[in-house]
């Protein structure tokens, strides 16, 4: 046999091959996160697809049977509240009163503060107490 000179080349990796180590290379690793992350959008797309035409199938559905079925007339389907619970009256009343008496002793001590701070009669003394820095005067003296 004639020599025949034969060269060595280094093949050039398939995407799908490992490399010398046995495991996937950085750029088999990005195809494979990709394919995955495709193969999850579209079948998370196609359940919603999936709900979404059996929701409008029911609907188109049902929509037709409204027509079909017989109703009764309005009148006889009207419905006629009842009164379920019963209140003690006397104590229901001493509570609207009380609440009324309460509301007119609060506008009353409204229209008393209005006219003192209008009139200015020991307003200046009692906001420097109120103030933060009088309060604190007051209780770290």
């Amino acid at each position: 046999m004639a020599n025949i000179p034969t060269t060595t080349r280094k093949l050039a990796s398939h995407p799908r091959r490992k490399d010398e180590s046995g495991q996937m290379g950085k750029h088999n690793w990005v195809i494979f996160i990709v394919w995955t992350f495709a193969v999850v959008s579209l079948t998370v797309f196609a359940i919603a697809f999936q709900s979404t035409t059996l929701i409008y199938d029911q609907t188109i559905l049902t929509k037709g049977i409204g027509m079909l079925v017989g109703r009764p007339p309005l009148r006889d389907t009207k419905t006629i509240s009842t009164q379920e619970t019963r209140i003690p009256r006397a104590p229901f009343r001493i509570l609207i009163l009380l609440n009324l008496l309460r509301g007119a002793i609060g506008t009353c001590l409204l229209v008393v503060a209005l006219i003192t701070v209008n009139q200015g009669r020991g307003v200046a003394d009692v906001q420097a107490r109120l103030s933060t820095p009088g309060v604190v005067a007051a209780n770290f003296h």
